[in-house]
């Protein structure tokens, strides 16, 4: 037992001095420790270096292995292979020690799994032998040249199919896989490829009967054709020539040859002349193609027969029997177009043409009787340049319509803005003299007007409003605001009505059948809207509006009424009630509208008033009593109807004195006029926070104001400073700061000194020692934190074995991690 336990101990010390041994010594322990001999292509190391592939007690980790075996690391990196895919260690499977002849790369061909590579072998490469693909020979190796080597194919066909590659792919297509389109159970059936999803060039017709090799092959069998360079512009003449050339249009031309054929015949059974812009329709369709498309020589083949520069307008085929100039209409577009009018099937017959609905200009009345060339005549100044040329567009016929034509006879007696109306706004087609209809909507009405006549306007002529003072026509009147009233009647209203109102015109109140009647007048639009006891004078305007000394310019002059009342609204009820407290309140209040306070109602019942509008917004106490506790009557205000004292509303020293205004000062003006600033409106005891220069809590807390302020104090001027009042207490001798910064106000015993924040924190039994054991006669400055200052002659000591320190510190090993007894020595304190 004792041998095995040295040998055990004996296998430590070595794996543990090995990093500090030679390489002869290192050998020697390598031939008494090793387990048998390295195989062939690691004998180098035998004898020599063991930590070029071990680690002292951690085994053969991975990483010592490939620091040789590079080629591996970089298959592992590759997470889709064989030995990216393993999670063991390289030595479990590829052990060594068992002498030079050992094969560690041996592989059992019959139960190797070939999918555990990445690469599952499926179909005819399920059935092939090993060597087949894996048919290189490991003749760069230094041992078994002759053997297999198994490392090194990669997963892509063409590793083994190269030869066969038939397809030459290149840019996108060059990546993919073969197995892409083809399967490993029949290399030429069953493909996976569609020529319409995975290219850009969908087949139809008979090019889905083609192969492959007739559109992708080249004179070089080597290589195939798989780009077209512009075949998305050139499209069809990518493969086959342009037999037409330039016999088409541009349109029809590049490529563009599915315009007409298609991919099943070539030849053209019924062509679809709508492509070319023009659809055939009724006797177009009927006539052959080279009635239009003739030619000098109609016996050229279609191949060769120039198709374009045929006109679509109708003119280029038929005569202009119009004699349509090429002008543009907005509604029809080009003139020249007779398909506006005419159809296909008969072009003298049926004509879709109303001249009331297709033109601006409807024809009623008289006109019916004109022939269309009455009005469409010859063009002046076109008779030699153009002689066919007839006139059917005026530029003014939206705004002069008649005068297109006629001539006005109104030029020097109408307005300029009346000169611009239509003359159709009063005359009608039927007559230029009649001017009105049954149906008053034609015609000239005065309806029309921004002036409706009405009650005993109606009866008037023409020629009493219409005739200014010089006897000529007037048909422009200024005053359109006010209803064209003033422009005939004086205002006699006008230091009578505030300004809103003159703006206003007369209907507001009076009608156009009796003057002297008045409309129904509406108060609330007004200023001053009647509400309460106002409403029941509303019948009898005169309590309000009073007569005048002055009269109104009417024929017999009359006394005028009071309507205006100033601007300000707030002075409106003065104008008829007396302010009585102009001298109570402050100018603030007194000029108020009094129905801030008072209503319509009852004069003497008041509204609830809010007392946070003045300088002293009522709290605590205060909301409890009634108002005549502090505005008490006066002996030097008199208020009448009736006459009685007013009470005081006006404290001009309010914001000086605060609550001295109502109350005497206990304090005799030692604090200041302002109570406020100390007491409170819920409880005059209880007082702000006045003392938030030396806040108090705890003991002093529940102390009496006098128990500090003694002797006649005043409440202000002590010091911050504890010693003021504790000096006494002291027991540091002063040789402190603040007391404050280490004992509280609420356990003056207890004190929330840090001593971690000095040079001796505290440990051990330091932490539960009075501080008076070690601050002796009041010393805290001043004192040594080394131990020798306190403890002289108590020293400890903790050493290890003399021998063991000798062996330990080159080897720099952790005394616990050895199985050793540590001998240590140690005087324990007889207190502890």
């Amino acid at each position: 037992m004792k041998k095995i336990t040295y040998n055990l101990h004996l296998i430590v010390w070595v794996l543990l001095l090995a990093p500090h041994l030679s390489n002869a010594q290192e050998g020697l322990l390598n031939k008494l420790l090793a387990p048998g001999p390295l195989i062939e292509g690691h004998k180098d190391l035998e004898h020599k270096d063991c930590l070029e592939c071990h680690i002292a007690s951690e085994g053969i980790p991975n990483e010592k292995c490939l620091v040789c075996h590079k080629e591996i690391q970089a298959s592992i990196d590759r997470k889709n292979s064989y030995h990216g895919k393993q999670q063991k260690k390289c030595h479990e499977c590829h052990s060594d020690h068992k002498g030079r002849k050992y094969d560690s790369l041996s592989i059992n061909e019959k139960e190797f799994k070939h999918i555990e590579t990445g690469y599952e072998l499926l179909g005819k490469h399920a059935k092939i032998k090993c060597t087949t693909c894996h048919n290189e020979r490991r003749s760069g190796k230094l041992i078994r040249k002759s053997e297999v080597r198994w490392f090194g194919k990669e997963q892509s066909c063409l590793e083994c199919h190269r030869k066969d590659d038939v397809h030459f792919f290149t840019q996108r297509y060059k990546e993919n896989e073969c197995s892409r389109c083809h399967g490993q159970v029949s290399w030429k059936e069953n493909l996976n490829f569609d020529h319409n999803k995975d290219t850009n060039y969908p087949l139809f017709g008979k090019h889905t009967q083609l192969k492959c090799e007739k559109c992708h092959t080249t004179k070089d069998k080597s290589q195939a054709k798989y780009q077209w360079e512009g075949i998305e512009q050139r499209k069809c003449l990518s493969c086959h020539q342009d037999m037409h050339k330039e016999n088409l249009s541009l349109r029809f031309r590049g490529g563009q040859c599915d315009r007409c054929h298609n991919q099943n015949t070539w030849s053209i059974s019924a062509f679809d002349h709508s492509i070319t812009g023009y659809e055939l329709k009724g006797k177009h369709q009927k006539i052959e193609c080279l009635e239009c498309h003739n030619q000098k020589n109609n016996k050229i083949s279609v191949k060769d027969r120039k198709w374009t520069g045929v006109n679509k307008s109708c003119i280029s085929c038929h005569k202009n029997y119009h004699a349509f100039p090429n002008q543009a209409s907005k509604r029809y577009g080009s003139l020249l177009e007779c398909e506006q009018c005419h159809n296909y099937e008969s072009f003298k017959f049926d004509i879709d043409f109303n001249h009331n609905y297709d033109t601006r200009f409807k024809i009623d009345g008289k006109h019916l009787k004109n022939k269309c060339f009455d009005c469409h005549k010859r063009a002046p100044g076109e008779e030699k340049r153009n002689p066919k040329r007839r006139i059917y567009h005026w530029k003014v016929l939206d705004r002069k319509t008649c005068e297109t034509c006629h001539k006005s006879p109104h030029r020097q007696s109408f307005s300029k803005k009346l000169l611009t109306k239509k003359c159709t706004s009063c005359h009608v087609t039927d007559g230029w003299h009649v001017r009105e209809k049954a149906d008053k909507k034609i015609g000239f009405s005065h309806d029309s007007t921004r002036f409706s006549l009405t009650g005993k306007h109606r009866g008037v002529k023409c020629e009493k409003c219409h005739v200014n003072k010089r006897g000529k026509q007037q048909f422009k009147f200024p005053m359109a605001e006010k209803q064209f009233c003033q422009n005939c009647h004086s205002n006699v209203h006008k230091d009578q009505f505030s300004r809103k109102f003159l703006n206003k015109s007369c209907g507001e109140c009076h009608t156009t059948t009796n003057f002297t009647e008045l409309k129904s007048f509406n108060h609330n639009k007004t200023r001053f809207r009647l509400t309460g006891k106002h409403e029941d004078i509303k019948e009898e305007c005169v309590k309000c509006h009073v007569k005048t000394n002055k009269n109104l310019a009417t024929n017999p002059p009359k006394p005028a009424g009071k309507f205006n009342f100033g601007k300000k609204i707030s002075r409106f009820c003065q104008k008829c009630h007396s302010n009585v407290h102009s001298k109570q309140f402050d100018e603030k209040f007194s000029s108020l509208p009094c129905v801030k306070c008072h209503s319509t109602q009852a004069f003497a019942k008041r509204k609830k008033f809010d007392h946070k509008a003045t300088r002293f917004p009522l709290r605590g106490e205060h909301q409890k009593l009634n108002c005549s506790k502090c505005h008490v009557k006066t002996k030097n205000i008199l208020l009448r109807k009736p006459l009685k004292y007013a009470s005081r509303f006006i404290f001009p020293n309010l914001q000086k004195k605060d609550c001295q205004t109502c109350h005497k000062d206990p304090h005799h003006g030692s604090f200041g006029e302002s109570c406020s600033s100390c007491h409170n409106e819920k409880s005059w005891q209880s007082t702000r926070d006045f003392h938030r220069e030396f806040t108090l809590t705890g003991v002093h807390f529940t102390l009496q104001c006098e128990e500090c302020h003694i002797d006649g104090r005043r409440l202000s001027g002590l010091s911050k400073e504890c010693l003021i009042c504790h000096q006494k207490d002291d027991v540091h001798n002063a040789a402190l700061p603040m007391c404050g910064d280490c004992h509280r106000q609420s356990y003056w015993e207890s004190p929330k000194f840090n001593h971690a924040m000095t040079s001796f924190p505290l440990r051990g039994a330091h932490r539960i020692q009075n501080c008076n054991a070690c601050h002796k006669n009041g010393a805290f400055t001043g004192m040594g934190f080394t131990c020798a200052s306190c403890h002289n002659g108590q020293r400890k000591a903790c050493h290890p074995h003399p021998m063991l320190r000798q062996v330990l510190m080159p080897v720099k090993i952790v005394i616990m991690s050895f199985p050793f007894k540590v001998h240590c020595r140690q005087q324990i304190d007889a207190n502890k």
